[in-house]
């Protein structure tokens, strides 16, 4: 029987969040997470590309792939610590142990409190499972395995929220939604057109265009149904590509040289 929200009790509710609650510890699980991540190869970027492959080939496939995700970073995970080991027998059996152990100091750093306490810890527990399946398949079967043996990775309001997002954005894709940009391609000469693009490189390898990419990148992995959107460091929130790339409506020449606050 599903549980309804509104029935239960304040802590199922999830207010105030997660992040509040466990704040100052939520910022060094996040750390931790993210400088394990780094030593270990990054193996939760290598499982994200996956998860993009795949929905590329499932045309969107938001849902199936969230578990896939999962699945995807306890394997590569297990492979990581194993080959930090010199592989083996005894690095892989320490590789599938790590991998698990990892996979549920993730779910402590990407809890998922919107949808009430109770559905973020359904769906923890949903994503260990199939953080387990991954720790103990390889490239071949993976996908196979934790389609068939696997959980949806998501509560039932969790799963709601992305179908919802998935047929939004099939309307705003369809042919019949899309208006033409009034916004024409800059018109440089070759010369001009090179020296623009390695400005434009330049700017986005700085040490501050970094950061915010990486900031970002956190972000969106925390909060999967925001796809498609940008997360506004001036705010602090998520926004339309068009709201926060043109600052609100103000331009972006007053916000040129603003420095923002990057949490770690």
């Amino acid at each position: 029987m599903a549980f309804k929200l509104r029935s239960q009790s304040p802590l199922t509710q999830g207010k105030p969040t997660y992040e509040k609650i466990t704040a100052p510890y939520y910022s060094v699980i996040i750390d931790a997470e993210d400088a394990v991540d780094k030593f270990l190869g990054k193996p939760m970027d290598k499982a994200q590309a996956r998860r993009e492959r795949f929905n590329a080939r499932t045309n969107g496939n938001n849902v199936t792939s969230d578990k896939i995700n999962h699945a995807s970073a306890g394997m590569y995970t297990r492979k990581a610590i194993a080959d930090k080991l010199g592989g083996g027998v005894l690095g892989n059996a320490v590789g599938v142990i790590g991998s698990n152990v990892l996979g549920v100091g993730h779910e402590l750093s990407s809890f998922n409190s919107d949808n009430g306490y109770w559905n973020g810890i359904v769906e923890a527990g949903k994503d260990i499972i199939n953080n387990a399946i991954g720790s103990v398949s390889n490239e071949k079967n993976v996908d196979k395995r934790v389609q068939k043996y696997g959980t949806s990775g998501m509560s039932d309001a969790e799963e709601k929220a992305r179908l919802k997002y998935m047929a939004d954005e099939k309307k705003r894709k369809s042919p019949t939604q899309q208006k033409k940009s009034p916004l024409q391609k800059q018109k440089l000469s070759p010369k001009a057109a090179k020296a623009k693009a390695k400005r434009d490189l330049a700017y986005a390898k700085s040490d501050d265009r970094t950061a915010k990419k990486a900031h970002s990148q956190r972000m969106h992995r925390k909060n999967p149904n925001n796809k498609g959107m940008d997360y506004d460091h001036e705010d602090g929130r998520f926004e339309s590509v068009k709201q926060n790339r043109g600052n609100e409506g103000e331009g972006t020449k007053k916000e040129s040289g603003k420095k923002y606050k990057i949490t770690k």
